[in-house]
């Protein structure tokens, strides 16, 4: 049974998906990504401050799979990246806007930057 809460989450977290594939430009995806995914999210649970936040939910909201890509206990973390620029992975010389997650090998996101910096 799914309690009022975790429907909730879900229908937010459905809803965060929808408006991010439905963005035509990288600056249409960047505003979702800084309003909807990371205030937006954080107010309704959909991402929690003050718990575990699993990785599988930046999946679900921008279609990644990054959950399928887990560290070993002995590499720690790994950071995973959401390219907003629409052109795939960003690489060192390129621009654009990203989402950089580094979750651990629970499936639970420690930081995440949202940058157009590449290094």
């Amino acid at each position: 049974m799914v309690s009022s809460s975790e429907a909730k989450s879900q229908a937010s977290t459905a809803e965060l998906r929808d408006l991010y594939k439905a963005a035509k430009s990288e600056r249409e995806r960047r505003a979702i990504a800084l309003r909807d995914m990371a205030l937006r999210a954080i107010d309704e649970g959909v991402i929690q401050t003050f718990g575990p936040v699993k990785i599988s939910t930046v999946d679900a909201i921008f279609s990644t799979h990054l959950a399928s890509e887990l560290p070993t206990k002995k590499q720690v973390t790994r950071t995973g990246i959401v390219d907003l620029s629409g052109r795939g992975s960003p690489g060192k010389n390129e621009s654009g806007w990203f989402l950089a997650v580094e979750y651990d090998y629970s499936g639970s996101i420690n930081r995440y930057y949202l940058t157009n910096i590449h290094q």
